[in-house]
């Protein structure tokens, strides 16, 4: 003899089972949407950097200079961290920026110049590569003058 108890025993209502995978499928969707969103922020944020009127420099004493303007172009701030003019030898040189760490805002430029130790020719190209904070590398050639 079976309890008939249990067998008129009914589970979670057809409405309130449709509620709860109303309630999962708007919680699935928000996690989503703020996942592509985060997403979206992350690749929104561009470091670029436009040199221009690039040069080296033999001095009057026989030194190197370098100079250079450089405009940021992205859309978050830019550390310029390092500088190097590959020379004659093919060895990275350092330049010794005078004013230190540059931090540049979106949109704004500045004149960069230091001295670099190596031997250039004058009329040749050299390789220039500046370095950032966030470890990007840009690449640029100038060329030698005789100031």
């Amino acid at each position: 003899m079976r309890n008939k108890g249990l067998l008129n025993r009914k589970g979670i209502e057809n409405v309130i089972a449709a509620i709860i995978l109303v309630a999962i499928a708007v919680g699935a969707a928000a996690l989503v949407g703020y996942y592509m969103y985060a997403m979206l922020g992350r690749s929104q944020r561009v470091e670029v950097l436009d040199v221009s009127n690039q040069r080296i420099f033999l001095m009057p004493d026989g030194s190197f200079r370098v100079y250079m303007t450089v405009y940021n172009k992205g859309s978050v701030d830019c550390r310029v961290t390092s500088i190097a003019v590959y020379d004659d030898s093919g060895s990275a040189n350092a330049v010794s920026v005078t004013e230190g760490s540059l931090v540049l805002k979106p949109g704004e430029g500045a004149t960069i110049q230091g001295t670099v130790s190596g031997s250039y020719t004058i009329g040749h190209s050299y390789r220039i590569e500046i370095r950032t904070e966030t470890g990007k590398t840009f690449v640029v050639e100038a060329i030698c003058e005789k100031w």
